[in-house]
């Protein structure tokens, strides 16, 4: 029986919370919208929730480094990733690719 209410709990967390445990892969039309200079907000209003989300200093190779965040958007064997850029207090799009 507890296993039975787990398994509802997580079948209703997936409908309740869709940006938890995997967003749903952006069509190619929705990633026709992305353009350098986006805020965070923009791209999850644009692309929901990430899959996941990481922090590094990227630029090292140019001798000029700058802090990046990174979205991974995953689903059927396709990445895509969009590198934000502190600009300010401001995280914008840096770049993104996807395959």
């Amino acid at each position: 029986m507890r296993i039975r209410s787990q398994v509802v709990v997580l079948a209703l967390a997936g409908v309740l919370a869709p940006g938890l445990g995997g967003a749903e892969y952006p069509s190619a039309e929705t990633m026709l919208k992305l353009n350098e200079g986006m805020t965070m907000d923009q791209i999850k209003g644009l692309l929901g929730s990430p899959d996941s989300v990481s922090s590094a200093v990227c630029g090292g190779a140019s001798g000029k480094p700058w802090q990046c965040r990174t979205w991974k958007y995953e689903g059927k064997g396709n990445q895509l990733t969009v590198t934000f850029q502190k600009v300010g207090e401001t995280w914008r799009v840096n770049s993104w690719s996807s395959f």
